[in-house]
């Protein structure tokens, strides 16, 4: 989708009617945005965010092992199952799925179905660590 819209630019750049001024002024909105946050506690925040920054990059390039990806994949789908047995747990993923226009069964659904190829896609689409940053929270000395 990406490259769909960055073709879109190209063909509206220098046009200057109403339309194609629109259209270009909106075009980044065509493509899906995705946020992704990593908490924890270290003692060297920076060094965090490198490492992960660097591991995506390794998978985009590399692929993900199919061993890991299976192994993810039980533990993944163990944890919604888990959920299941909580009425907190459920409470929450009702309303996170509602508001997502989803239904609770198929967050489930959806990792039982996952292929590596799909976690693939979604690692080259979302995970731009160009667009990364880090947020530090200090405790009041």
């Amino acid at each position: 989708m990406r490259a769909a819209v960055e073709q879109l630019k190209k063909s509206l750049a220098g046009r200057t009617d109403a339309r194609a001024v629109s259209m270009l002024a909106n075009a980044d909105w065509l493509i899906r945005k995705s946020v992704w946050l990593i908490g924890g506690e270290s003692a060297d925040p920076c060094r965090v965010k490198e490492l992960v920054c660097g591991e995506i990059a390794r998978l985009q390039k590399e692929g993900i092992d199919e061993k890991a990806f299976a192994r993810s994949k039980k533990a993944v789908y163990g944890r919604y199952v888990r959920m299941l047995n909580r009425p907190d747990s459920i409470a929450n993923a009702m309303t996170g799925t509602h508001f997502a226009g989803l239904g609770i069964y198929d967050l489930v659904e959806a990792v039982a179905a996952a292929t590596p190829e799909q976690i693939e896609a979604r690692l080259r689409e979302d995970y731009r660590t160009e667009y990364s940053s880090l947020s530090v929270i200090s405790p009041l000395e």
